[in-house]
């Protein structure tokens, strides 16, 4: 026969999982919303935090320590889109506090239209910006136990 194409039970992409199915769990996918606190548009936290994006300039958090890599990207940086960063009153290259329900960390702003405008997205792999002190652990997935650390809601502040 075809080789399998795909690491499952059928070598195909499967919509329908066997094998969650045989541990209890639902064989087809769940869609839960991802926030434990949707953004409140306009209020306390209106934008939605997209954390861990990997830079083009880092493997996770490695090669900081080389000159030549560290050049390319030497601080973390907060992409915000212009009409955000124009409402908090946030410019270019300023030092953007990011503030979630859970804490609060300092970026180097860097205004662009690349990201939604209702969204903030900020890097991972960063000891002096460290993204998980804005999310939370207290939501795991039922399936893997993973927490939900890629996403949150947060507000964003210029630094003085």
């Amino acid at each position: 026969g075809t080789p399998a194409r795909f690491p499952s039970v059928s070598g195909k992409i499967e919509l329908y999982s066997t094998t969650l199915e045989r541990f209890g769990h639902d064989p087809l996918p769940d869609w839960r919303d991802p926030f434990e606190t949707p953004p409140d548009l306009g209020g306390e936290f209106p934008l939605i935090l997209v954390s861990g994006p990997r830079t083009q300039a880092y493997i996770n958090s490695q090669f900081r320590q080389l000159p030549s890599v560290a050049r390319k990207m030497p601080r973390p940086r907060a992409e915000i889109h212009p009409e955000n960063a124009s409402r908090a009153g946030v410019t270019d290259g300023a030092q953007v506090a990011v503030i979630s329900p859970h804490g609060r960390v300092v970026f180097e702003a860097a205004v662009t239209r690349r990201v939604h405008p209702g969204c903030v997205v900020i890097p991972a792999g960063w000891s002096d910006a460290n993204a998980n002190l804005l999310t939370h652990d207290s939501r795991l997935d039922p399936v893997t136990g993973f927490p939900d650390f890629r996403s949150s809601v947060c507000r964003i502040e210029p630094v003085t």
